[in-house]
């Protein structure tokens, strides 16, 4: 899965390296991706509280920089890489927790009744040894 900030990283990365500035780069994928857009502008909004990254706190730092002139070509190669790496980070904690999560409709639901099916038994012939 690729998060909008990762693509206009690497839309940034594969335009300035075949040439084009910063500013054209960045004007290039509001046009051709205006949904991923849209999303980075909504993660930027205060009406809607979405945490922003560090990620994105220095895209925007490097963006401001390449915007001024400046080169941003090896800063944004770096960020890619810390951004693709927190993001697998989060994926391999998200499958790690999978199949406890799994296990909870057995416990919850299965379980109960596999209970009942043995210990059934049991209590009535007590109940029968009582009798």
């Amino acid at each position: 899965m690729e998060t909008p900030v990762i693509a206009l990283i690497q839309h940034l990365i594969f335009s300035l390296r075949s040439g084009s500035s910063t500013a054209r780069a960045v004007e290039v994928f509001k046009v051709n991706q205006p949904e991923t857009w849209l999303k980075l502008q909504m993660s930027k909004s205060d009406s809607k509280p979405i945490p922003i990254s560090s990620v994105e706190y220095e895209l925007q730092f490097i963006l401001e920089r390449g915007l001024k002139g400046l080169p941003v070509l090896k800063s944004l190669i770096e960020i890619n890489k810390r951004a693709l790496s927190k993001l697998h980070t989060q994926i391999d904690q998200h499958t790690a927790k999978t199949p406890f999560l799994a296990l909870i409709p057995l416990f919850t639901l299965q379980m109960p009744s596999l209970i009942v099916i043995f210990i059934y038994p049991l209590i009535t012939e007590l109940l029968e040894s009582f009798n």
